[in-house]
C-alpha cells in the first residue's frame, strides 16, 4: 500500500512546483478596480426588442480564495464557510423573492473568490416580471441585509449543508478536483493539509462560522445595480430617468 508520504511524492513530481511569490496578497476592495460606476449606484439599459423582460444585476465586494489567514486554521476556512453561505443566500433569495412574493421568474447568488487577485465579487442576479423590477430590487435588498444582520436559522444552514455536503463528496471521485486541489498547495504554503476531509469539514460548519465571514467579508456599504430592460416601445420617462 502506498503511503501518504509516498503518495505526496508522487503527486509533486506529476505536477512539478511553482516558487511562492514574494509577496503578499491583499484583501483590499479597493484593490479591485471597476471599469464604470466606481461610487457604486445605479444604471439602466433599454433596448427594443419583439418581448417585454427584465433582468437585474446586484454586485458588490467579497474576498479572495483566501480570505483572512488566521495561524492554526485550515487556510480555506473563510472560503468553505462562504461556500455554505452562498447556498443559504440561494435559498433565501428563491424562498422569499419567487416562492412567497411570486416577483420575478428565476433568481441567483454567485460569490466569486478568485485566487490570484486580491478581491472577488458577489452577484445577484434576478430575472423579475417587467412590472415588478423596483420592488424585486428593493426585496432582495432587504434579503441581503438581513443576511448581514446574521438573521439565518439553524434550519436554513441545515437545509443548505446537506446537498452541498454530498456534492463535495461527489467531487472526491473527479479527476479535474483533485487537480484543482494540488494546483492550490502550490499557491499556499500549506501543503496537503488543504485535502484532508473536505465533506467533513464543510458538515462542521455551524452558524457562528457563518456569522464571523458574514462580519469580516460581506460588505453592503457599496453596491453596484444594473437593470436590463426590453420592450418593443422606448422606456416610460421615469425608466429613462434611472440611466
Amino acid at each position: 500500500m502506498c503511503t501518504r508520504v509516498a503518495q505526496e511524492t508522487l503527486a509533486l513530481r506529476y505536477l512539478g512546483s511553482i516558487p511562492r511569490l514574494p509577496h503578499s496578497i491583499s484583501n483590499d476592495p479597493a484593490a479591485l478596480s471597476l471599469r464604470y460606476a466606481p461610487e457604486g449606484g445605479r444604471r439602466s439599459v433599454h433596448i427594443t426588442d419583439d418581448r417585454a423582460r427584465a433582468f437585474v444585476s446586484i454586485g458588490f465586494f467579497g474576498p479572495n480564495k483566501w480570505g483572512d489567514q488566521v495561524p492554526g486554521v485550515n487556510p480555506l476556512h473563510d472560503a468553505r464557510a462562504l461556500t455554505l453561505l452562498d447556498a443559504v443566500i440561494n435559498n433565501r433569495l428563491y424562498l422569499e423573492l419567487r416562492e412567497k412574493r411570486g416577483l420575478l421568474y428565476s433568481c441567483g447568488f454567485e460569490m466569486d473568490m478568485p485566487t490570484h487577485l486580491a478581491s472577488g465579487f458577489c452577484l445577484v442576479g434576478l430575472a423579475p416580471l417587467v412590472d415588478k423590477i423596483d420592488e424585486t430590487i428593493e426585496c432582495a435588498l432587504e434579503q441581503l441585509r438581513s443576511i448581514k444582520a446574521k438573521r439565518i436559522s439553524q434550519a436554513e444552514l441545515d437545509e443548505a449543508k446537506k446537498p452541498l455536503v454530498e456534492f463535495k463528496r461527489t467531487q472526491l471521485h473527479e479527476n479535474t478536483s483533485w487537480l484543482y486541489l494540488l494546483q492550490l498547495t502550490q499557491r499556499q504554503p500549506y501543503g496537503f493539509a488543504l485535502m484532508h476531509e473536505i465533506p467533513e469539514y464543510y458538515e462542521a460548519l455551524t452558524l457562528e462560522d457563518l456569522y464571523d465571514v458574514v462580519d469580516r467579508h460581506i460588505h453592503l456599504d457599496r453596491l453596484w445595480i444594473g437593470v436590463g430592460t426590453s420592450a418593443p416601445d422606448t422606456p416610460s420617462t421615469s425608466d429613462a430617468a434611472n440611466k
